[in-house]
């Protein structure tokens, strides 16, 4: 089952579930109960964003950064193929998937690149894999942030923040969030976005493309 939440000043109920206080979007993937797939947008083509491409998901964020070069700036691997073969140091940790969509939040440190079929590496945590505070200062930038985690049964969370530092965003999450095992920044400001195709008050459309897009399907029953 996927829950989606959304945290507002004001209280509200959806799905039976009390949501309250703070700005941020909350989708929670029940674990075993959903493909991901990483898709491939090294292009850059005009008009692609998170909208225009959710009619193939149920929900779609973008994925991680691009250089100067308008290349991938981390490593970058989809269905065993590598896009982007230079693990990037500077980037603290990936998504990383087989084909059969199952995920992981891995350290740059713990990569092993044969081992995962899809790999997509960005940074920083904003919540360190163990659930310590991953952002030790508060350096005052604000901007649109698109992160994925865990929670420590296994289950995913993604958050979508407008207007946020990634210090404060982690701390406000880490308060909130007390099963959460980790929390890895994606690309932000204009590339930052998340289309849940059921739910118009879960749509952030990126104003920018981004280079990478993960997209999120339920499993087909057997």
């Amino acid at each position: 089952m996927i829950k989606v939440f959304l945290f507002t000043i004001l209280v509200i109920a959806m799905n039976g579930i009390v949501a309250a206080e703070e700005e941020y979007i909350k989708v929670v993937l029940a674990n075993a109960t959903y493909d991901i797939e990483i898709i491939e947008n090294t292009e850059l083509k005009p008009g692609s964003n998170v909208k225009s491409m959710a009619t193939k998901y149920q929900i779609i964020i973008n994925g991680g950064y691009y250089n100067e070069e308008k290349n991938p700036a981390g490593y970058l691997k989809i269905s065993k193929k590598e896009i982007n073969a230079n693990i990037n140091k500077k980037l603290s940790g990936a998504v990383v998937c087989n084909n059969e969509g199952n995920i992981e939040i891995v350290t740059t440190n713990d990569l092993k690149t044969e081992k995962w079929d899809n790999i997509l590496q960005s940074g920083p945590f904003l919540i360190d894999p163990g659930g310590k505070m991953g952002i030790k200062i508060d350096d005052g930038k604000i901007a649109n942030r698109t992160c994925i985690g865990k929670y420590k049964n296994g289950d995913i969370i993604i958050i979508h923040s407008t207007k946020n530092t990634l210090y404060k965003l982690a701390k406000l999450v880490l308060d909130k969030e007390k099963e959460i095992d980790s929390l890895l920044n994606l690309d932000g400001g204009p590339m930052a976005g998340i289309w849940c195709i059921n739910d118009n008050k879960k749509q952030v459309n990126n104003t920018s493309p981004a280079i990478n897009y993960i997209g999120i399907r339920y499993k087909k029953s057997e």
